[in-house]
């Protein structure tokens, strides 16, 4: 609803056309989410997202097929849906851009917190500035460092 919303505020005289286009990307961005999210509980081995046992707890190991294919997911939708529009390669590097940075962010965020293993993160590696540029990463802002 926020990219549909967000749409209506910016083009007030949006088409049912445009509305339509806003509406499959922002149910891209939900799949999307979804997808990394699997991916996260995953790599840091959650039991839970959201009160709920995380996916790979109720269906096994084939939760990173289920991952794959929702990212596969959102490209096919925007690419049927939007494929033929000017923005659709704008559009298309976003969630790109998007898994880069998330998948960089998911990198420190695991190599932080498995850094001493049997006794449990290294606290002289988890500076603030490693956790913002795990945060900044994971949500697409720009980190200070480790390029």
């Amino acid at each position: 609803m926020g990219v549909v919303t967000s749409h209506r505020r910016l083009e007030k005289n949006a088409s049912e056309d445009d509305l339509n286009t806003a509406r499959i990307v922002g149910w891209c961005v939900e799949i999307f989410e979804s997808y990394i999210l699997i991916v996260d509980d995953i790599m840091d081995e959650s039991e839970t997202r959201r009160g709920h046992p995380c996916w790979y707890k109720q269906v096994g190991m084939i939760a990173i097929n289920d991952a794959f294919l929702l990212e596969s997911c959102v490209y096919k939708l925007l690419k049927k849906s939007i494929g033929n529009k000017d923005f659709y390669l704008n559009i298309m590097n976003l969630f790109l851009q998007a898994a880069f940075h998330t998948t960089l962010g998911q990198g420190l965020d695991v190599s932080t917190s498995n850094s001493k293993k049997d006794t449990g993160v290294d606290f002289a590696i988890f500076t603030r500035a490693r956790y913002d540029d795990i945060v900044n990463w994971k949500v697409g802002s720009t980190p200070s460092t480790y390029l």
